[in-house]
């Protein structure tokens, strides 16, 4: 595969643990110290910590596999049959992990409040074959 990114995001809320947040994103292989911190404030003045970083080559391979070795064998699967649905025009995947969930140790796919990683190759669109077959088999050779 050529070289991998993957870009992160994330918001931990007020009424959150920032740190049982950053413990779930860790277990995906990313960083404290690769993201970057902004602090703004909700439609009520509370505090919202948002989080974004970026990851390349081997870094994001790891945290690929971890995604992939995190799901359930079922959701990967359905995943890889359904992988043209989380595709953009430009060849990202892009995948939307359950925070919530993330915090208890599981890699589940979801849509509220999520953890987002957006996967790409640098110079060229994702070959989908490939893809496919690492969310069947379960992981990235």
């Amino acid at each position: 595969m050529q070289k991998l990114v993957v870009e992160i995001s994330f918001h931990v809320h007020a009424t959150e643990s920032e740190d049982k947040v950053l413990r779930g994103v860790e277990g995906l292989g990313v960083k404290r110290g690769g993201l970057e911190r902004r602090r703004t404030s909700g439609h009520y003045g509370n505090t919202i910590l948002i989080f974004t970083g970026k990851l390349e080559g081997r870094e994001a391979e790891f945290v690929l596999n971890n995604v992939i070795g995190r799901l359930e064998e079922n959701s990967r699967i359905s995943l890889a049959y359904r992988l043209e649905d989380f595709v953009d025009g430009k060849g990202r995947v892009h995948i939307r992990l359950d925070k919530q969930e993330l915090i208890r140790g599981r890699a589940v796919i979801g849509s509220k409040d999520p953890i987002k990683l957006v996967f790409k190759t640098k110079g060229s669109r994702i070959v989908m074959d490939e893809l496919k077959r690492m969310f069947t088999y379960g992981n990235l050779q």
